[in-house]
């Protein structure tokens, strides 16, 4: 009696394996070679190719990288069919109205739920990134435009972008849509924060007034009946909210940035005569591959900058209370690490200078916070320190 094979004891046959291996085998030799087969299709001429080409023998157009074109299949199979960009766009606006929410509520106690979702405070705005006119502090101007003033805002942000944002996907294509979305914003919080009044500014508006700036400069540029229609409905939307907005500021109704708005359609009707549009061909589609590509790693890096400047500004509040804290319990020499890092992490607040000029002072490191607070006058000037620490002022004296 012979002795059993340990795989047999698993239930395997041996003679069923080796049978399937090499009918597996001789299916994959018999497999015609990859190379040279035609399986690739020019994106502008659309002619037949071999897979490894690299340039297209009949309108000699250079082809995307097959690695690339893999990525995008497998990003494509991943994403939303229809409108990606839109429903990305809309479920980061949701998520991060979720969490302002909640930090609203969070600082307001369990009676101020209805409150935090109408109208949350402004220094949770402010600490999630909000930007103050007349402080450019450049990842603000990026996380500003992913923030709302309560639950009404969204929803009119909301149904904007569920009606522009389709039309930009359709014309510039779904990478560029995302990545204008970005850009359009970025330019209209900034001269938001440069011609505006002092105040606090947050909200998608600058972006989507620039998604309806690009789809009516499209529609004019495709010059088709589709085309023209897109751009007499973009052009009504922008002016109803222009009208809107300034009749709500004049009525003294609500506080409505229309510097950014108007600004946000500007940038958007003129990018939208410059971008290539998808379906015209004004360039090699290839290349229009390659920008899209571009473009999007830009707009992703500039919204992992925008969430790192919030996160880093975050950890600087949280050193800051923890400085004012051991500051209040006169352990000096305790503080002093937490006001080093209050200084480096929130570095364009006068305040946080001064903190750590009255640690050192008190720890007997006189030296130290005299060149504390000359780097702070030298920073933001002698007027505007002695608004912030008269001790500074006298120290930087001596």
């Amino acid at each position: 009696m012979s002795r059993r094979k340990w795989y047999e004891w698993l239930g395997i046959n041996e003679t069923r394996l080796r049978w399937r291996l090499r009918q597996r085998q001789q299916k994959r030799a018999s497999r015609p070679s990859s190379k040279g087969k035609l399986a690739r299709q020019c994106p502008s001429c659309g002619a037949l190719l071999a897979y490894d080409q690299a340039r297209c023998d009949k309108c000699q157009a250079r082809l995307p990288s097959r690695h690339l074109v893999a990525l995008s299949r497998g990003l494509a199979a991943i994403l939303p069919d229809e409108n990606p960009s839109t429903k990305l766009i809309l479920a980061i606006l949701l998520g991060f109205f979720a969490l302002v929410s909640l930090d609203g509520i969070n600082a307001l106690g369990g009676d101020g739920v209805v409150s935090a979702l109408l109208a949350p405070p402004a220094e949770v705005l402010w600490r999630w990134g909000a930007h103050v006119r007349g402080q450019p502090e450049p990842w603000r101007l990026v996380m500003s435009n992913f923030l709302h003033f309560g639950i009404l805002h969204i929803f009119f942000n909301a149904s904007a972008l569920r009606v522009a944002g389709p039309y930009v996907e359709r014309f510039f294509g779904s990478a560029l849509a995302f990545t204008l979305f970005v850009l359009t914003g970025i330019g209209a919080m900034t001269v938001s924060n440069f011609l505006g009044h002092a105040g606090i500014v947050a909200g998608a508006s600058g972006s989507l007034m620039g998604f309806l700036g690009l789809a009516a400069a499209a529609g004019q540029r495709s010059k088709t009946r589709f085309g023209s229609d897109v751009r007499s409905q973009m052009l009504r939307w922008a002016l109803f909210v222009m009208f809107f907005g300034i009749a709500a500021e004049l009525t003294g109704m609500m506080a409505i940035d229309n510097i950014a708005h108007g600004a946000g359609f500007v940038i958007g009707y003129g990018l939208g005569w410059v971008v290539p549009l998808r379906e015209l061909g004004a360039w090699n589609r290839p290349k229009v591959f390659y920008l899209s590509f571009a473009a999007t790693l830009l707009a992703v890096l500039l919204s992992v900058y925008g969430v790192t400047g919030m996160v880093m500004h975050r950890l600087g509040e949280r050193a800051f209370n923890e400085c004012v804290e051991r500051l209040q319990r006169r352990d000096y020499s305790d503080a002093i690490p937490s006001c080093e890092q209050a200084v480096e992490r929130n570095a364009g607040f006068p305040g946080a200078y001064h903190n750590l000029a009255h640690a050192y002072l008190y720890a007997e490191r006189p030296e130290e916070a005299k060149a504390v607070c000359q780097r702070a006058i030298a920073r933001f000037g002698r007027d505007k320190m002695a608004e912030y620490s008269p001790l500074c002022v006298e120290l930087s004296d001596d």
